[in-house]
C-alpha cells in the first residue's frame, strides 16, 4: 500500500475486492481492467442499518421475554417433574 496526495495506492486480490465490496456470494463482480478504478468503500454494502434493526430486535425480544420469564420457568418446572409414562 502506498500513499498518493490524499488517498492510497493498494493490490488487492479480486477475491478481496470482492468480499469487501459485498460481492463474493451471489452476484460476483467482472475482473477490473487497467485503467479501471472501484470506488471499494462507497460500493460496499452498508450493514449499519441492518445492524441497528436487528439490535433493536433482540432489545425487544429481550424486554418481552424477561415479562414472562418467571412464568415461562414454572412452566418449565412442572413439565420437567411430570411423571413419565412408565410412572404413571
Amino acid at each position: 500500500m502506498g500513499r498518493v496526495d490524499d488517498g492510497y495506492i493498494a493490490q488487492i486480490s479480486h477475491e478481496e475486492l470482492e468480499k469487501t465490496m459485498d460481492r463474493h456470494y451471489g452476484s460476483r463482480m467482472n475482473t477490473l481492467r487497467v485503467g479501471e478504478t472501484a470506488t471499494v468503500l462507497s460500493d460496499g454494502y452498508d450493514f449499519r442499518e441492518d445492524i441497528q434493526q436487528a439490535c433493536k430486535a433482540m432489545v425487544d425480544s429481550i424486554n418481552t421475554f424477561k415479562r414472562v420469564q418467571s412464568s415461562l420457568f414454572n412452566l418449565a418446572e412442572i413439565i420437567a417433574h411430570l411423571p413419565t409414562e412408565d410412572e404413571s
